[in-house]
């Protein structure tokens, strides 16, 4: 068969990538970085709500720039076909130094947080954060000698079992962290081997994250079946909220990290099983379900937790399951771990098909548009991902880091969202294959659209009625709300956060000249440096077994 990247992904797997990568450690970290801004349940429940209709809003949208521009790399892509090169290579550039490292750096700190806290309980004031992210410059060895050689440590004193605990918490920083070290490499080797391997990881793992949820959820619902929930009556729900425009704009921010994944099965359209039926499906049904979840889940949290309680937790479930499962609170932890083992499994199976393209349209070295001739995987970008995520493993304060993601991605979003109402005015008979003309009753009174009892089948149905329903109603005014909210979000944050946001503008700044050197006047390099990135691409194209793409 042809050397090519294959039509692998199925409408299940493009759930289970959608919903595996949204629900990573964003609800675990985020409903702190919510609450902290808006100071109330009341007002933090509504902004998980609309942050969860905007995402589906968005995602939409994207559904149309799939099926219109049928390319894998998502709004890079897009962006390339609406303002060309340079512009491209700049999205490039930002994802490749800044939104996928910083995101799955993310992941990662929430991952070592989850497995820290649970061996220490009732004594959290003992894990300096610092901890968690310095320990990342020290070998397992010498944090070893470091715990174990101490003499001073009187173990019959409150100081010395204060000092030995602050021991053990160093040395079991270190041991998760060189841990941590492996789950990049891990994923990314299973996603060089095989495309079936990844998407059953990711399956997986998604199911594993889904049962953690619904844990939580099925226990706040009994919660509120014995009566608790004082928090969540009006007058307690919304008591201090605050009026602070930028705070709730930086809530906002932070629910939006948690629902971030939305538009990632954009960046693997060209490998799905007919994207053109199965993407706006796998949207349909994802989008409405993470949103539901993520509501309820705080719901849930609520019914167990004070929001002072809620308020100074650094793991808000690991801390509701200390206080309603007992000795199986274990179980939490485990299954938060998991669940960003899945999040960091779609985000290297999407990155590297990021990589991938960047690469075919010669913004990026050859050796990255490569695929392996028996895996028919692009081995190279998967490599180059993941030295990226080891670099990044290490990194600054976490909400900062939230705060470069959203501000980047949704100036990114907008542009891809901007060019999409262009070519709605500029090609007004285009074809898209979204934009059916159709309306909800003549798709129900279609032949082809049976009674069908069985429940997958009429999920299906009816998330193809939806979306014709909103193709037929909503039509331009959809994408032009999204594209002034998007454009709203970008103007707050740097108005909420200046200092963050220069610093991305001047690394953004950085890509010009790279640009110019690297991509546009390219053919002018001396030729002892082409010479080279010849030789280099023939070794490592040997040692990886990988050609070009064929037409």
């Amino acid at each position: 068969s042809k050397i090519i990247l294959k039509q692998r992904i199925t409408l299940v797997n493009a759930c289970a990538l959608i919903v595996g990568t949204i629900i990573g450690s964003g609800i675990f970290i985020s409903p702190v970085g919510v609450f902290r801004e808006v100071n109330s349940v009341g007002l933090s429940l509504i902004v998980w709500t609309i942050g969860g209709f905007f995402s589906t809003i968005g995602a939409l949208c994207y559904a149309e720039l799939g099926t219109t521009i049928v390319k894998s790399g998502g709004d890079y892509a897009y962006i390339r076909e609406f303002y060309g090169p340079l512009p491209a290579f700049l999205r490039l550039w930002i994802a490749l130094l800044i939104i996928r490292p910083t995101s799955q750096a993310a992941i990662a700190l929430t991952f070592s947080s989850y497995l820290v806290q649970p061996f220490f309980p009732n004594c959290t004031e003992l894990m300096p954060e610092s901890s968690i992210r310095l320990f990342a410059a020290l070998s397992l060895s010498k944090s070893i000698f470091n715990a174990t050689q101490n003499s001073n440590i009187n173990l019959t004193s409150p100081l010395g079992l204060i000092k030995t605990k602050i021991a053990l918490q160093y040395l079991f920083d270190c041991l998760i962290f060189n841990t941590l070290k492996l789950i990049p490499v891990i994923l990314s080797l299973v996603n060089c081997m095989s495309v079936r391997w990844a998407t059953r990881v990711q399956d997986v793992f998604t199911a594993a994250k889904l049962l953690a949820l619904a844990i939580i959820i099925i226990i706040g619902v009994v919660k509120i079946g014995q009566g608790h929930y004082q928090y969540l009556e009006p007058a307690a729900a919304f008591k201090g909220t605050t009026s602070d425009i930028g705070r709730i704009v930086i809530a906002f921010y932070n629910s939006l990290y948690a629902y971030g994944g939305w538009n990632y099965l954009n960046f693997v359209t060209e490998e799905m099983k007919d994207p053109y039926k199965n993407l706006p499906r796998a949207i349909m049904i994802s989008l409405p379900l993470v949103s539901f979840i993520y509501v309820t889940a705080n719901i849930a949290y609520f019914t167990v937790l004070s929001p002072t309680e809620f308020g100074i937790s650094n793991a808000v479930a690991v801390l509701f399951g200390d206080k309603v499962l007992g000795v199986m609170s274990w179980i939490i932890p485990v299954f938060v771990s998991l669940s960003c083992f899945g999040s960091v499994n779609g985000s290297i199976f999407t990155s590297s098909r990021l990589f991938f393209v960047g690469a075919r349209e010669g913004q990026l070295p050859n050796i990255l548009a490569m695929i392996h001739t028996k895996h028919f995987t692009p081995v190279p970008a998967i490599m180059f991902n993941c030295i990226l995520s080891l670099l990044y493993l290490v990194s600054g304060d976490i909400w900062s880091l939230i705060t470069y993601f959203s501000f980047f991605n949704w100036l990114c979003v907008g542009m891809a969202i901007l060019g999409l109402l262009h070519w709605r005015y500029k090609y007004p008979d285009m074809e898209r294959p979204v934009k059916i003309c159709l309306n909800a009753r003549d798709f129900v009174s279609n032949k082809s659209v049976k009674s069908n009892k069985n429940v997958f089948s009429a999920l299906k149905q009816f998330t193809q009625v939806c979306h014709l329903f909103y193709l037929h109603q909503m039509h331009i005014s959809l994408p032009i709300t999204f594209f002034i909210a998007a454009a709203f979000l970008v103007v707050m944050a740097v108005y909420a956060a200046p200092k963050e946001c220069l610093i991305g503008a001047c690394i953004v700044l950085t890509g010009i000249p790279v640009y110019l050197i690297g991509v546009r006047y390219q053919h002018k390099q001396p030729k002892w440096l082409d010479n080279g990135m010849v030789k280099g691409t023939t070794i490592l194209q040997t040692l990886m077994e990988v050609v070009f793409q064929e037409a």
